[in-house]
This record gives C-alpha cells, structure tokens and sequence, in this order.
C-alpha cells in the first residue's frame, strides 16, 4: 500500500471485518477502525512528503513578530509532529470524508479556500477540523493545491463547487 501511494494517490474502501478476523485467528487483538486509520495515517504521511511546507495550520507562514527562526522553526515541526498524533489522524478522516464528496475540475476554484472549506468541514463532522489537515486530505485525495497567496497558509484546490449526488 505504501509503495502504491508512493506513485500516485488511489482510491480505497478498505474492508475492515476480513483483516481484523485473520488477526484474531493469528492472536493478535486490533480494535475496530485500526485499518482505516493505518490508511489515513499512511495517506496523510504521503500528503506531507508532497508538501514539506504544510503543518497542522495550513502552509508554513512567516515568523510571528518579536520571534526567533529558531522559535519558529520549532513551533512549525511540532505542529507537523502533532499532525501524526491521534487527533491529527481523526482530523484528516473527518476532511477526508466530506472532501470525498466533491468531484475534481480541470481548473482551480478560487470561489472557496480550504479555510473556508474546513469549516464547512467542521459543520458537516461536528467536530475540528484543522486548515493543514483539510488541505493534507485533499492532496491526499488526488486534488492539486496552490496556496492563495505568497505568505497565506490558506489553499485553493481544483475542486467542484458543488457536491456530488
């Protein structure tokens, strides 16, 4: 899986009850939802190696004021350490789910920035959803990103402005 991902991003639909069942014949325990979260955690890991610049807030900014390199430097890795983390992962499922529900276009939509997008995000999860895991599910879904502009963490993708029915 991870040399597939390697390539190019693909499309699953893991199917959980079959690996988890020869896991227990093999006595080990997993909890459910285990596959799909060594997916995500396996996409989201793809989607940092195609954009070493992405943290949890969005694309990498310029250092707040009164803050050194060093301190920013140090406050940007933690926060692609943390997007790893057990939250991270359930952030990146959340975006992953609601972005599964938009189609690709050929061009950018510049109608809508992830900033705006991980709120609808939030709204249809009822729950956090953070800009750098909206963006990171989206690469990790196949959609291309460019940030707004020079400076902003915010992206915009080539998705549909509707969802699919």
């Amino acid at each position: 899986m991870r040399a597939a991902l390697a390539a190019a991003p693909a499309e699953t639909s893991p199917y959980e009850g079959a690996i988890l069942d020869y896991l227990r014949q093999h006595s080990f325990e997993a909890p459910s939802g285990s596959l799909v979260r060594a997916v995500a955690q396996a996409s989201l890991r793809r989607a940092m190696d195609l954009e070493p610049e992405l943290s949890g807030f969005g694309y990498r900014v310029p250092r707040d004021r009164g803050e050194t390199r060093e301190e920013a430097e140090a406050r940007f890795l933690a926060s692609r350490a943390e997007m790893l983390g057990e939250h991270g992962i359930d952030e990146f499922i959340r975006a992953a789910k609601f972005l599964s529900k938009f189609g690709q276009r050929k061009s950018m939509n510049r109608k809508r920035s992830s900033y705006g997008l991980k709120h609808d995000a939030e709204r249809a999860a009822g729950d956090y959803v953070s800009n750098g895991m909206l963006i990171a599910a989206a690469l990790a879904m196949g959609f291309s990103a460019e940030r707004t502009h020079a400076g902003s963490p915010n992206a915009y993708f080539n998705i549909s402005s509707r969802q699919a029915t």
